[in-house]
Protein backbone atom coordinates (compact mmCIF):
# COMPACT_ATOMS: atom_id res chain seq x y z
CA UNK A 1 0.00 0.00 0.00
CA UNK A 2 1.58 3.24 -1.12
CA UNK A 3 0.72 6.74 0.96
CA UNK A 4 -0.81 9.57 -1.50
CA UNK A 5 2.86 12.52 -1.08
CA UNK A 6 1.82 15.51 -2.28
CA UNK A 7 3.83 18.55 -3.36
CA UNK A 8 4.67 21.73 -1.33
CA UNK A 9 2.55 23.09 -3.93
CA UNK A 10 -0.34 21.51 -3.37
CA UNK A 11 0.50 22.27 0.88
CA UNK A 12 0.94 25.53 0.11
CA UNK A 13 -2.37 26.33 -1.97
CA UNK A 14 -4.44 24.34 0.64
CA UNK A 15 -3.09 26.29 3.07
CA UNK A 16 -3.97 29.79 1.28
CA UNK A 17 -7.48 28.81 0.48
CA UNK A 18 -7.85 27.70 4.28
CA UNK A 19 -6.88 30.95 5.65
CA UNK A 20 -8.82 33.08 2.97
CA UNK A 21 -11.74 31.18 3.08
CA UNK A 22 -11.46 32.07 7.44
CA UNK A 23 -10.61 35.78 7.16
CA UNK A 24 -13.92 35.67 4.17
CA UNK A 25 -15.77 34.61 7.02
CA UNK A 26 -14.32 36.57 10.18
CA UNK A 27 -15.12 39.58 7.73
CA UNK A 28 -18.79 39.22 7.10
CA UNK A 29 -19.72 37.26 10.47
CA UNK A 30 -19.76 40.92 12.21
CA UNK A 31 -22.94 42.29 13.46
CA UNK A 32 -24.61 45.45 11.03
CA UNK A 33 -25.88 48.35 12.56
CA UNK A 34 -29.31 47.53 12.20
CA UNK A 35 -29.20 44.24 13.83
CA UNK A 36 -27.41 45.97 16.77
CA UNK A 37 -30.63 47.53 18.05
CA UNK A 38 -32.75 45.73 20.42
CA UNK A 39 -36.17 44.80 19.15
CA UNK A 40 -39.35 43.82 21.19
CA UNK A 41 -40.91 41.22 18.98
CA UNK A 42 -45.07 40.52 19.62
CA UNK A 43 -46.08 37.60 21.48
CA UNK A 44 -48.21 36.11 19.26
CA UNK A 45 -47.59 35.81 14.93
CA UNK A 46 -49.85 35.01 12.82
CA UNK A 47 -48.68 33.40 9.40
CA UNK A 48 -50.88 32.15 6.45
CA UNK A 49 -49.38 30.07 3.55
CA UNK A 50 -50.96 28.29 0.26
CA UNK A 51 -49.53 26.29 -2.45
CA UNK A 52 -50.34 22.67 -4.06
CA UNK A 53 -51.17 19.23 -2.92
CA UNK A 54 -48.58 17.21 -5.70
CA UNK A 55 -49.77 13.64 -4.71
CA UNK A 56 -46.99 10.78 -5.78
CA UNK A 57 -46.07 7.40 -4.58
CA UNK A 58 -48.38 4.24 -4.72
CA UNK A 59 -51.66 6.67 -3.70
CA UNK A 60 -51.03 9.02 -6.09
CA UNK A 61 -54.80 7.97 -8.25
CA UNK A 62 -56.29 8.03 -4.88
CA UNK A 63 -55.35 11.79 -3.95
CA UNK A 64 -56.23 14.64 -6.05
CA UNK A 65 -54.11 17.24 -7.12
CA UNK A 66 -55.36 20.40 -5.54
CA UNK A 67 -54.47 23.85 -3.89
CA UNK A 68 -53.65 23.78 0.22
CA UNK A 69 -53.61 26.59 2.73
CA UNK A 70 -53.37 26.94 5.43
CA UNK A 71 -53.34 28.89 9.07
CA UNK A 72 -51.03 29.44 11.74
CA UNK A 73 -51.20 30.86 15.24
CA UNK A 74 -48.11 31.37 17.45
CA UNK A 75 -47.82 32.34 20.89
CA UNK A 76 -44.03 33.57 21.92
CA UNK A 77 -43.59 33.65 25.31
CA UNK A 78 -39.97 33.89 25.47
CA UNK A 79 -37.52 31.39 23.45
CA UNK A 80 -40.27 28.94 23.16
CA UNK A 81 -43.59 29.32 20.75
CA UNK A 82 -46.51 27.70 21.19
CA UNK A 83 -47.62 27.20 17.47
CA UNK A 84 -51.27 25.77 16.28
CA UNK A 85 -51.88 25.18 12.70
CA UNK A 86 -55.65 24.77 10.52
CA UNK A 87 -55.09 23.38 7.34
CA UNK A 88 -57.85 23.73 4.13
Amino acid sequence: MTVPTYGSRTLKLALRSAIATLGFTMTIATTAPAQSATQHPSRWEFLVTSGKLLPTGSQRASIARSGLTAAQLSFVPGRVAITATFGW
